[in-house]
């Protein structure tokens, strides 16, 4: 059998209100593996925006170029955190920007992660997001 990570919405969707025990062994395995497995998001281009099932952003696109992430008002949820990293090591020449579609950012508009290989964890609060 091969397991398959699956998104929360489809975890929600396969396991709301399962009185009637109809779920399978297998479809039981993918939610464990999808619950206990880090959602690793590969980040290849200039520009990102986190969605539902981000947990880490591995920016892979330092070496090429400046990498921009939006994060959607939408996704600005009390306790949600993200996991951003420079997976290319170059940041200090070319920037990722973190930049919240509204609120602040540690109180301002935006965001930089400009040391190489740093890695950041940002986190919602009250319409804002916070660095740790």
């Amino acid at each position: 059998m091969t397991d398959t990570i699956r998104t929360i919405t489809e975890l929600q969707a396969l396991l709301a209100d399962n009185n009637t025990a109809q779920i399978s062994a297998q479809d039981l395995r993918d939610a464990v593996k999808s619950l206990i497995d880090i959602y690793i998001t590969p980040v290849t281009g200039p520009a990102y925006e986190i969605t539902v099932d981000d947990r880490l952003l591995h920016v892979a696109y330092t070496n090429t170029g400046v990498c921009a992430i939006t994060w959607p008002t939408a996704q600005i949820t009390d306790g949600r955190e993200i996991d951003i990293k420079d997976a290319d090591g170059n940041a200090s020449v070319n920037n990722i920007t973190i930049t919240p579609a509204s609120g602040l950012i540690e109180g301002i508009a935006s965001y930089t992660i400009g040391l190489d290989s740093m890695s950041v964890t940002v986190y919602c609060l009250g319409g804002n997001l916070f660095v740790k």
